[in-house]
């Protein structure tokens, strides 16, 4: 009996860890999708490898192209800890909660960091077609 609740556990809990990654990694295409300025996107004719809007701030301000992608990689790299934090923190408390062993921690951390570039969660530069997403 105590085991199969613990299955059931289990199991529940793998399921809010799914629809939790599944909203987490739909969040920010949803947001560029959404967006209401054409700031995601790149003009057809421009060989900038910023957007528009970003552009438009380097040369007015006359800014330095490679300090300015530097500033948002190393944002987009602090956004990916901190989200790689919350999810070790919830995966910590479901370890002590007896929800998940730790070999299961483990590997979910793995996999969310091994498929994180692959869904766009992660890294990225400006121009790619992965721009917006995990930024």
């Amino acid at each position: 009996m105590k085991i199969q609740n613990s299955k059931h556990k289990i199991q529940n809990l793998l399921i809010v860890l799914a629809i939790l990654l599944a909203v987490v990694l739909a969040l920010p295409a949803a947001a560029n999708a959404f967006w209401p300025f054409d700031l995601f996107k790149k003009s057809g004719s421009s060989t900038s490898q910023f957007p528009p809007l970003i552009q438009k701030i380097i040369e007015k301000f006359n800014l330095n192209p490679t300090e300015v992608q530097k500033v948002i990689d190393e944002e987009r790299q602090e956004k990916e800890k901190q989200r790689l934090s919350l999810l070790e923190e919830k995966l910590n408390q479901a370890v002590k909660d007896g929800l998940i062993s730790e070999e299961q921690k483990k590997a979910l951390l793995e996999r969310w960091q091994k498929l994180g570039p692959y869904l766009g969660v992660m890294g990225g530069k400006f121009g790619r077609k992965d721009f917006g997403r995990g930024f």
